[in-house]
């Protein structure tokens, strides 16, 4: 029985408990009006349930019953992706076009913008002394020419970062980058699978030597055990080698966290 956390995308904002392809758990139970209620993405930190909302971070039991803590940061600004790394939180943030590292406290740990490298504008909102409230009002601010910074990977001391309107996924080691270009359009989750590169796109997705299409903008991908499982527009499908295992419907999941 395969048992994961998703989010449903717009216009549901919620966390979903799956249990052999069916749902068995909502958070919130009802799609939330408030925008700051919003479910922007999933994680685990160690036997906790990371729950990303549009400007915090909240950690549950893995059952989805009891919030333990709830984590503000000012940069926590349309949340895309959160990991753990170490004992600290790895966040990836598209309006701000950037990754950055908090502990349980919230304390910053270390930060990387896309615009310190020239791939992004800078996003000069959150340094103005009215920001915290606009933030948590959830007024929204463009950002025009954004990279749109969409997931972050970390693998043997290496960040992998893709930057979705730059068409380009970013390797980030001890300081220095090196940017790698895409053929295929709506670049999501670029990463290491043993060894082979892995992401999705608008159609499908690249998973090592195998190419999956027909699915349109797979946006996480996770493998766990001896399949490598991918979230598109209409569900989740289960894969191993260049075979679909199973497809499980779902409307508009966005990440999986076993």
């Amino acid at each position: 029985m395969e048992r994961f956390w998703t989010i449903f995308q717009e216009p549901l904002q919620q966390a979903a408990l799956i249990e052999d392809g069916k749902i068995v758990k909502l958070i919130p139970n009802s799609p939330p009006r408030t925008p700051a209620r919003f479910v922007s993405c999933v994680g685990r930190y160690n036997d906790s349930l990371v729950i990303g909302r549009k400007n915090s971070v909240e950690l549950w039991d893995w059952k989805g019953e009891i919030l333990k803590s709830s984590i503000y940061h000012p940069w926590i600004y349309r949340l895309h992706d959160v990991k753990q790394i170490g004992d600290n939180l790895l966040l990836g943030c598209c309006r701000i076009d950037a990754m950055f590292s908090i502990n349980l406290d919230a304390e910053l740990q270390w930060s990387w913008f896309a615009h310190e490298y020239d791939l992004s504008p800078q996003f000069t909102a959150i340094n103005e002394p009215n920001w915290t409230m606009r933030h948590i009002c959830g007024e929204i601010i463009e950002h025009p020419g954004e990279s749109h910074l969409n997931s972050v990977n970390y693998q043997d001391d290496t960040f992998w970062i893709s930057l979705l309107k730059k068409q380009m996924a970013v390797k980030y080691h001890q300081g220095k980058i090196e940017t790698i270009p895409v053929e295929e359009n709506g670049i999501h989750d670029y990463q290491l699978i043993d060894g082979k590169v892995c992401y999705g796109y608008d159609d499908g997705c690249i998973l090592g030597e195998h190419k999956f299409t027909g699915f349109p903008w797979v946006k996480r991908i996770k493998k766990h055990n001896e399949h490598i499982f991918f979230s598109y527009e209409q569900g989740v499908v289960k894969t191993k080698g260049d075979q679909v295992v199973e497809i499980i419907p779902l409307p508009r999941p966005f990440g999986i966290v076993f």
